[in-house]
C-alpha cells in the first residue's frame, strides 16, 4: 500500500494530483520543487512509501538521480522511459493520465480521467486505480504510442483549430460561430470511430477544388486542408485532390 508520499514538482498536474491524493486518504509528507526552492537531497524525506515525480519530461532523470534509495519511484510522463528513474522495474512505475489539466481552481472529475499505469509493482497499480476507476495497465511501448496518439488527437487538433480561428479573423468572421459545429463534430467523430462527414465524404469535388483555391493566399492552411481532405477521400476510396 502506498499511504505516504513526497511529490517532486508543483505544476498543474502535481497540484491536481495532490488534491486527489488527499481525497483518497494518501498523506502528502512533503512537496519539493525549484519554485519552492527546496529541491535538495538533504530536504527530501526517505520515510515515505513513494516519490511522485511530476516535473517536466527533461528534468525527470535529473530529479530521480537525487532521490534517496528505498521508496518506490513513480513519474507521470507519457513518453519518458521508465529506466530514467534509475531503479529496478519492481520499485518503479509510471502513472500517466492522457489529459490536459487547467488551473487548480478548475475542478477535475477524476472518475472520468483515464490513467495509463506501467509497473511491475502491485502497489503502484493499486494507487492508479484508487486515483481513477478507469485506470488501465500498459507496457512501455503502448504508453509511448498512446502519448503520440494524445499529441495527434489533442495538441494537433488544438493547433488546427488555431489555424481556423486565424482564418476566420482574417475574413472578418467570428470563430465563435463555429464552436457548436466543432463540439458536435468531435462528439460525432468519437461516437462513430472518427468517420467524418462533409463534402470530402460525399465526394463533392467541385466544392473541394473551390475551397482549396480560396486558400491560395494562405499556403500553410491550404496544405493542411489538402492533406486532411485527401485522408478523408482515401477513407472513401476516392482519388486525392
Amino acid at each position: 500500500m502506498i499511504q505516504r508520499v513526497s511529490i517532486l514538482g508543483w505544476g498543474r498536474l502535481a497540484q491536481h494530483l495532490s488534491a486527489r491524493l488527499g481525497r483518497i486518504g494518501v498523506e502528502i509528507v512533503s512537496v519539493h520543487s525549484r519554485s519552492k526552492a527546496n529541491l535538495e537531497t538533504a530536504l527530501i524525506p526517505s520515510d515515505v512509501d513513494a516519490y511522485l515525480v511530476a516535473v517536466s519530461d527533461d528534468a525527470i532523470e535529473m530529479v530521480a538521480a537525487i532521490l534517496p534509495q528505498g521508496p518506490i519511484r513513480v513519474h507521470h510522463a507519457g513518453s519518458v522511459p521508465l529506466s530514467h528513474m534509475g531503479c529496478s522495474t519492481s520499485n518503479c512505475g509510471v502513472i500517466w493520465p492522457p489529459q490536459t489539466f487547467g488551473q487548480i481552481e478548475q475542478p477535475v472529475d477524476w472518475s472520468a480521467v483515464p490513467i495509463a499505469v506501467q509497473s511491475d509493482n502491485a502497489a503502484v497499480v493499486a494507487l492508479a486505480r484508487a486515483l481513477s476507476p478507469i485506470a488501465f495497465e500498459v507496457t512501455e511501448t503502448q504508453r509511448i504510442a498512446l502519448h503520440l496518439g494524445a499529441v495527434l488527437a489533442g495538441n494537433l487538433t488544438a493547433a488546427w483549430l488555431g489555424q481556423v480561428s486565424a482564418y476566420c479573423a482574417a475574413e472578418g468572421l467570428p470563430f465563435e460561430a463555429l464552436h457548436p459545429l466543432v463540439r458536435q463534430s468531435v462528439e460525432q467523430a468519437l461516437a462513430t470511430n472518427a468517420l467524418p462527414s462533409g463534402p470530402a465524404a460525399r465526394g463533392d469535388r467541385s466544392v473541394l477544388e473551390s475551397q482549396q483555391a480560396k486558400l491560395a493566399s494562405n499556403p500553410e492552411l491550404q496544405q493542411l486542408y489538402r492533406t486532411l481532405t485527401n485522408a478523408i477521400l482515401a477513407q472513401h476510396g476516392q482519388d486525392p485532390l
